[in-house]
């Protein structure tokens, strides 16, 4: 692929998420404001790695959510997984 290829695909592909999910200057504002009320929780600091990433995986996508596209599956799709994932370290801690 040529650089002027490649640009073009970045080009593209930064299109196609402003339409799913929305502006990321505004995104990224409505995400760290979501983490960082998440930080500022009595159990934060308790939660383990895995939690905590989780976490602010779903905080991203409800910030896209919120400034994107709603209807946009992928999104609700993304929530569901990060939460597996927790459920399942704990079911096989169990």
């Amino acid at each position: 692929m040529t650089n002027e290829a490649a640009d073009l695909s970045i080009r593209d592909t930064l299109t196609e998420r402003s339409n799913t999910h929305g502006d990321y200057g505004s995104q990224s504002i409505i995400s760290q404001n979501i983490k960082s009320a998440m930080r500022h929780t009595p159990n934060w600091h308790k939660l383990p790695e895995d939690m905590k990433e989780s976490l602010e995986m779903i905080a991203v996508k409800m910030a896209r959510i919120l400034n994107g596209d709603p209807f946009y599956d992928d999104h609700w799709r993304d929530l569901s997984g990060y939460a597996q994932l927790v459920l399942n370290r704990i079911k096989s801690t169990a």
